[in-house]
């Protein structure tokens, strides 16, 4: 099933704290001009597998959070989904 996408970090946590059953998450980090550390934070406590789809520089994000990838934007759909699938089975 296909969740999002969720424009806002306030809609990213609720949309998260609401579905059961999510099974990995794509994210950027600046979610509305927000910085989305609270929505990784979140995926992250609930051990559910996503990366970073963003603009910023992968050494930005690689700081605070450097086990997770970075397919800096404008990205290829299979490099995404690449990274999200190795995301997957290294949670498993």
């Amino acid at each position: 099933m296909l969740i999002g996408p969720a424009p806002s970090v306030d809609k990213a946590v609720k949309t998260i704290e609401s579905a059961p059953d999510i099974d990995a998450a794509i994210l950027d980090i600046n979610l509305d001009g927000v910085m989305a550390y609270a929505v990784a934070d979140l995926l992250l406590s609930q051990n559910i597998p996503f990366v970073f789809s963003s603009g910023y520089e992968t050494d930005v994000l690689r700081a605070r959070y450097p086990q997770i990838r970075n397919c800096q934007k404008p990205c290829a759909f299979p490099k995404l989904e690449e990274a999200l699938a190795r995301s997957i089975a290294e949670r498993k």
